[in-house]
């Protein structure tokens, strides 16, 4: 992320995990390519997930990054898992 645009290092980690989530779908019948597309996409996500912080950490000041960071990460979990509870079937 330092050599590179940070913003287009994690939407390409994103961009490349769909695209690995998609092959998964299409490689159901050949195991080889089955377990390299899914850790590929594994490491796709880690990377980009795990990077989140560390941008998210240039939008706050200094006296409130690590709070500004918690937020971000409190809200986006809380955000990410509420919609399972209403759109599930059971």
């Amino acid at each position: 992320m330092d050599r590179f645009n940070p913003n287009w290092v994690i939407a390409a980690c994103f961009a490349l995990t769909a695209i690995s989530v998609y092959g998964i779908g299409q490689a159901v019948g050949n195991i080889g390519w089955l377990i390299l597309i899914v850790f590929a996409a594994g490491v796709l996500m880690n990377t980009a997930q795990s990077s989140m912080p560390a941008l998210a950490a240039a939008f706050y000041p200094t006296q409130g990054r690590g709070t500004g960071v918690a937020w971000m990460l409190g809200i986006g979990r809380f955000l990410g898992e509420s919609p399972g509870r209403f759109w599930s079937p059971n």
